[in-house]
């Protein structure tokens, strides 16, 4: 099933992406994870502590507080920050994979 998820991300993303991803690639990226997941927006609300219209907002990039809740959404729907962040191949033994994701975490 991750492997699907990563298509479905990448299909989403331009050559370009990275770090520096825009709030709309991440958010499709985190609406790609939590349908692989099985969560709707409100359990997945539930489960990182925000309202519906909270992960509504992140998942078409007119992100609010993402950033601060990254951790928690990766967690929620298995995959890791780094993959929420930039794409590439999602991991969801609670690690961090880089510098960036353990600052978050």
């Amino acid at each position: 099933m991750l492997g699907n998820l990563t298509y479905v991300a990448c299909m989403n993303s331009t050559a370009a992406d990275g770090p520096g991803d825009t709030d709309d690639q991440v958010g499709a990226r985190i609406a790609a994870a939590r349908r692989a997941a099985g969560l709707t927006q409100q359990a997945l609300g539930e489960v990182v502590g925000v309202t519906r219209s909270a992960v509504a907002q992140w998942e078409t990039g007119r992100a609010g507080q993402l950033r601060g809740n990254l951790a928690r959404i990766a967690a929620a729907v298995g995959v890791s920050a780094a993959f929420l962040m930039e794409g590439g191949e999602g991991r969801s033994d609670g690690t961090a994979d880089n510098a960036t994701e353990t600052a978050l975490l």
